[in-house]
């Protein structure tokens, strides 16, 4: 299995979510956006992107941020997830890797019994990978 890990937002990070969370960095799929960098940064020193509401992880690769997962969470039982991978790590199956962490996380960590996803109808890599893990 490729070797990725999931972990918490580091202050250093904060550059990475936001140059990730624009249009050159996401394409078309835009999940969600912060108006300016400084939201971001007042966001971490809220709640570290960790409340009982919404939480960011991110995905590191040798050492090296490669993409994020988002979860909101719905209720304690449900969740909805989104993923996005760096441009330079996409297509090389690590979408699918992150997303068996992020799952494997969820269910050992959390009373946890539905997972939602969904993407762009257009986004036949996502809906693959969505597919694949039995979405």
């Amino acid at each position: 299995m490729k070797r990725i890990i999931l972990r918490p937002v580091l202050e250093k990070d904060i550059q990475f979510l936001y140059e990730q969370n624009t249009q050159c960095g996401m394409g078309d799929w835009q999940g969600f956006k912060f108006e300016s960098f400084e939201k971001y940064r007042q966001q971490y020193k809220l709640d570290g992107f960790c409340s009982s509401q919404f939480q960011i992880f991110i995905f590191e690769s040798k050492g090296t941020p490669c993409g994020f997962a988002t979860v909101r969470f719905h209720s304690i039982e449900v969740v909805e997830i989104g993923i996005s991978m760096q441009l330079d790590f996409r297509g090389k199956g690590l979408c699918y890797v992150a997303l068996l962490i992020l799952l494997e996380y969820l269910f050992d960590n959390f009373q946890v019994e539905r997972v939602e996803a969904n993407t762009d109808a257009e986004n036949i890599a996502a809906k693959r990978v969505l597919e694949q893990s039995l979405f």
